[in-house]
């Protein structure tokens, strides 16, 4: 789990920049929030597993205003949390199958030869994060 809204350690800024063919990027809106994301992940044989299973924005306050227009909506929290949780969607599909690091440095599929079976988990065993490997010359 990465923040706690009950302790407010993890705040994000978010500012947002709007632009079309005739006016540059112009700051217009600017917000201080709470962010919650539990995050599940595990490597297995150089493959990274994850997906988030919940995340909650909450105690936004918006700090900059260009338009004027943006302190009219009633919550800005929901608003959020409906951005975040289209962005959490679109990446727990993107990446169902997992991040195979081999694909990414092909040096690693070498390694991923003389390491194998190689694991990182937390499922293992409750309260424990379970990692390991075999060596090519283990039988």
């Amino acid at each position: 789990m990465f923040g706690s809204i009950a302790d407010g350690d993890l705040m994000a800024d978010i500012g947002i920049y709007c632009s079309n063919a005739t006016t540059e990027q112009v700051w217009v809106v600017q917000m201080q929030t709470s962010l919650e994301l539990v995050l599940n992940a595990t490597w297995n044989n150089f493959v990274i597993n994850q997906q988030i299973n919940h995340t909650a924005i909450a105690n936004t306050k918006l700090t900059f205003d260009n338009l004027g227009t943006v302190s009219k909506h009633a919550d800005l929290n929901a608003e959020l949390n409906d951005v975040i949780l289209s962005v959490v969607n679109d990446f727990n599909t993107e990446h169902s199958e997992g991040l195979d690091i081999g694909e990414i440095i092909p040096t690693v599929k070498f390694v991923r030869g003389l390491m194998a079976k190689s694991i990182v988990t937390p499922y293992q065993e409750d309260g424990f994060v379970f990692a390991g490997f075999r060596w090519i010359s283990d039988l």
